[in-house]
């Protein structure tokens, strides 16, 4: 505690004024004014309980010339930290107990924490304990010992705050997820949500403000995910989950080959086939198509296909030229693995000359056939050619 004290009647600008506290110096070097006036301030120094005697003299004025002023030193209890969360270890001070006071105890809220203490010489003690299982919120800590009554000890209060401890920390997507949460409200429903999305948890506090909650990791894109959990008194606490960062494998091209070339007649219908990849968060892959080597400006692409092969439609069937095709995998936490080398194909208009070729000559064979028929059946039939 800090006390005030202030002088008037010394001598004018007298020096080297000192205030004592029982007899011994609690602050000394102080000033009076012109007027024989001062103020300052000093820490009550670690005293028993009762009475003490401030008093103070300068180099003109004596300490009997100055009236006592008498201090009544109270028991008090001071904590260090002053907020925090359940397990927290707690420093707890005691002064102005009884000199030597044996049987001390410390109590939080209602429950004994510490027991056995004994106050030095000026009545002082230290202790240590961990904050237990309690709801967001102030908490009183008192004590009391074998002289000293509980209700005439000046006590403090210990604020709790919401916690929430996720077990593991890191994983990949489906992994198992332990939520413990303490500090919240007593009794409350509370809401989890993993990024923006809400889980399907029916979960309460207990009459501590603590929970236990399991889920697993959903499969949503990126490294570090937020855990948010509040309840209905308006506790929020939000933890961090990281999900494996490790690529996925580079799938391989099947088909078309490299250099192949494609073509009958009109734009193909042109299957794309890769070799399929595995990963414990599952797979999707992303297949590009461009008439250049470097995909700056893709003609196709697909993001999110699952099976490891692709078919064109009618509609994205290509015409006649050069063409690129890659491929590669996304694993279920959004990790990307390399793009396949380039696949380059052609899709050939020789073939299409060809296959009119074939048609023109079939078309000829045709009309020969059917005009040989009609010759021989003007002439009488088959048999009277013969």
């Amino acid at each position: 505690m800090v006390l005030t004290a202030t002088g008037t009647g010394f001598g004018a600008g007298e020096k080297g004024i000192k205030i004592t506290f029982d007899g011994l110096p609690a602050k000394t070097e102080v000033s009076a004014d012109t007027n024989g006036s001062f103020g300052t301030s000093f820490a009550v120094p670690t005293a028993v309980k009762g009475e003490h005697i401030i008093d103070a003299s300068g180099t003109v004025t004596t300490a009997a010339e100055v009236p006592n002023v008498t201090f009544i030193v109270g028991p008090s209890l001071l904590i260090q930290p002053t907020a925090g969360y359940v397990g927290d270890q707690v420093t707890i001070m005691g002064s102005g107990f009884a000199a030597n006071e044996t049987d001390i105890t410390a109590t939080y809220d209602t429950s004994q924490v510490v027991s056995n203490i004994t106050s030095d010489a000026n009545g002082a003690w230290v202790a240590n304990f961990r904050i237990p299982a309690s709801s967001a919120g102030k908490h009183p800590i008192t004590a009391a010992g074998a002289v000293t009554p509980a209700q005439t000890v000046v006590s403090p209060s210990f604020t709790v705050l919401p916690q929430l401890v996720l077990n593991p920390t890191s994983g990949e997507v489906g992994t198992t997820i332990v939520a413990t949460g303490t500090g919240f409200g007593k009794s409350q429903p509370v809401a989890i949500t993993y990024d923006d999305m809400k889980l399907a948890l029916d979960v309460a506090t207990d009459p501590n403000g603590s929970f236990t909650a399991t889920f697993k990791a959903p499969a949503t894109f990126g490294k570090q995910h937020e855990v948010s959990v509040k309840d209905n008194a308006a506790n929020q606490v939000v933890a961090s989950f990281t999900t494996e960062a490790i690529p996925p494998p580079t799938p391989s091209p099947i088909s078309p080959s490299v250099n192949a070339k494609i073509g009958f007649v009109g734009k193909q219908i042109v299957t794309f086939e890769w070799s399929e990849v595995t990963d414990p968060s599952g797979v999707s892959y992303t297949l590009e198509i461009g008439n250049q080597d470097n995909f700056e400006s893709p003609i196709l692409s697909y993001k999110g296909l699952i099976k490891s092969e692709y078919t064109l439609t009618k509609a994205e069937g290509l015409d006649y030229g050069k063409y690129y095709w890659r491929v590669k995998a996304v694993d279920g936490s959004g990790n990307e693995s390399d793009w396949a080398a380039a696949q380059p194909f052609t899709v050939d208009r020789l073939k299409t000359n060809v296959f009119l070729i074939i048609i023109g000559v079939a078309v000829v064979l045709v009309i020969l056939i059917v005009w040989r028929i009609i010759s021989i059946s003007r002439r009488g039939g088959w048999f009277d050619e013969y």
